[in-house]
């Protein structure tokens, strides 16, 4: 149960995801992609060691919507990635998280742990 857990990303939710890579490090020549299942914007941006998600909500509907009108701009989650999902949801109740309904069609599990952090679980690739 204590087994250390690989990073797979960070997420960071922004109102503009173009405006935010202007201003980054990172540069203008990254992909931006719709994910239906979050109703937002994405971009991966990859780093030597980790690997960044960018969120841009588009509507209300959108998970991370509340969180940037409420926050402002910042870290969202992070992901960590599991051999199973049984893996994932024995480490929620071990830890006594907050499991969220999972959209249709999603490959992940978000929960929020005690400490009020958001994170995500997905299957290794």
């Amino acid at each position: 149960m204590n087994k250390l857990l690989r990073i797979k990303h960070i997420a960071i939710v922004v109102k503009s995801i173009k405006k935010y890579l202007e201003n980054s490090i990172y540069g203008l020549d990254q992909k931006i992609t719709y994910d239906e299942h979050q109703d937002a914007d994405i971009c991966f941006v990859k780093t030597e060691n980790v690997e960044m998600e960018l969120l841009e909500p588009k509507s209300e509907k959108a998970l991370a919507f509340k969180f940037l009108a409420q926050n402002g701009e910042g870290l969202h989650h992070i992901c960590f990635e599991v051999d199973d999902m049984h893996h994932a949801e024995e480490l929620i109740r071990a830890r006594k998280m907050l499991k969220l309904p999972a959209a249709q069609g999603a490959k992940g599990v978000f929960a929020y742990t005690r400490n009020h952090e958001l994170i995500e679980f997905s299957l290794k690739t």
